[in-house]
């Protein structure tokens, strides 16, 4: 293509080359006429379009050589590509081609084997014909040969002619009924057994179609086992995973109920504590009051001074609450004998709370007795131990009706999350 481009141009050239002495010889007439001029124009125009021409046609040349050269690379990296997969295709459709085609040639070779047999029982009744009629033949020959040697006798030739005639009929007709009868019994035989094949073949369609319903059921019913197996699996999952937070809640609950629990007996034990610490201080005071009574009646010993020990901080004696800081270690009596009036011992109550802050504070005996409680009558201190004895009972069942709900609870929710799982077919 390319060096008939090039050839063409070549031509070309060569044509303009040649052409350039008609040419001239025109432009020499056209000077004579006054024209020189536009016809030099003119060739010059038509020499520079013949020119560019040939150079667009030679950047095309080029251009299509590289499309070339780039189209034969392009098909020889094509060529080398990796044909695995396609050839794993062919090969598998080549296969599959293949056990077609066996499966095919294998219907053939039964059918050529079933025409096979057909022919070999029809060659053994034309044998077992041809055998028979060469018997007749044998026989109408013998009885030919009879028929001259009763001829050279001096029978009749037409008359024994015609017996052979005979003979050779009712051979004829008896061996034709014979070969029909054959072929009648071989016929029905071969139907009867055609008949027997095609309601078995039938019979193995009509099992085989069941097999492949029962197939489809059956994968039908596997699949839907499946489902329902996977749904299970979900569900069994969720169940424990609800279970198992609705325990560690269980759990929770149990171990802020043990942690009340422990807090409340800690609770007892600290009042219980508390109570023995006051009924001592209770029976000390008791007898500090004793002795300020007899002291106060001239019958028990000098006082020289006494000592109350120190209270817990904030601590009421009433409700069995902290309140402010009341801590007696000295108390010591009047230096002159004298009673103090009653702005002197609302000057000291004035001082004691203003020392409150202080470890200790000092009171005066008239203070002291104004401050320590009358001497009780026995009823009165009957009733007093009573009440104490029915507060301290009340407080111990308190302190056990909440220990046996905080038990009946534990029991409550264990009870309910075992009867929860065994409600929950899961476990």
């Amino acid at each position: 293509m390319f060096r008939g481009v090039r050839a063409s141009s070549l031509g070309a050239e060569a044509r303009l080359g040649r052409a350039r002495s008609p040419v001239r010889a025109g432009v020499r007439s056209a000077m004579h006429r006054g024209e020189e001029k536009e016809t030099m124009r003119g060739l010059n125009e038509r020499l520079a379009g013949y020119l560019s021409q040939v150079r667009l046609l030679e950047e095309a040349n080029s251009k299509l050589e590289e499309q070339i050269k780039n189209v034969v690379k392009e098909r020889r990296a094509v060529g080398q590509r990796d044909w695995s997969a396609y050839e794993k295709t062919i090969f598998s459709i080549r296969d599959q081609g293949v056990e077609q085609d066996i499966i095919n040639l294998r219907k053939m070779i039964d059918d050529t084997q079933m025409s096979s047999m057909q022919l070999e029982g029809e060659v053994e009744t034309l044998n077992e014909e041809l055998m028979y009629l060469r018997k007749n033949h044998e026989q109408i020959r013998d009885s030919s040969v009879d028929v001259q040697m009763d001829a050279a006798k001096g029978q009749d030739l037409s008359e024994t002619i015609d017996k052979i005639r005979q003979q050779y009929e009712l051979a004829a007709q008896k061996s034709r009924e014979e070969t029909e009868a054959w072929y009648r019994n071989k016929f029905d035989s071969i139907s009867a057994e055609v008949s027997r094949n095609t309601d078995a073949l039938q019979q193995g369609q009509k099992e085989l179609n069941d097999l492949r319903r029962q197939k489809q059921g059956l994968e039908i019913d596997l699949q839907t086992m499946h489902s329902m197996n996977h749904s299970l699996e979900d569900t069994l999952n969720d169940t424990a995973g609800r279970y198992s937070q609705t325990t560690n809640n269980h759990n929770m609950i149990i171990q802020q109920l043990e942690a009340e629990l422990a807090e409340v007996h800690a609770q007892v034990s600290r009042q219980g504590l508390e109570y023995q610490a006051l009924l001592n201080i209770k029976s000390k005071l008791e007898e500090e009051i004793a002795t300020y009574h007899s002291l106060l009646e001239g019958t028990g010993p000098p006082y020289n001074g006494f000592t109350v020990p120190a209270l817990p901080k904030n601590y009421d004696f009433k409700g069995m609450r902290p309140q402010d800081d009341v801590n007696v270690e000295s108390i010591s009596p009047p230096k002159d004998g004298n009673v103090i009036d009653n702005s002197a011992s609302e000057n000291a109550n004035t001082e004691a709370s203003g020392l409150a802050g202080n470890e200790s504070v000092e009171f005066s005996l008239e203070q002291a007795l104004c401050a320590a409680p009358r001497k009780l009558s026995p009823d009165s201190e009957q009733t007093l131990g009573k009440k104490n004895a029915e507060e301290e009972m009340i407080t111990q069942k308190d302190l056990e009706l909440n220990a046996a709900n905080i038990a009946k609870n534990n029991q409550y929710i264990h009870e309910e999350a075992g009867q929860e799982m065994e409600e929950d077919p899961a476990f």
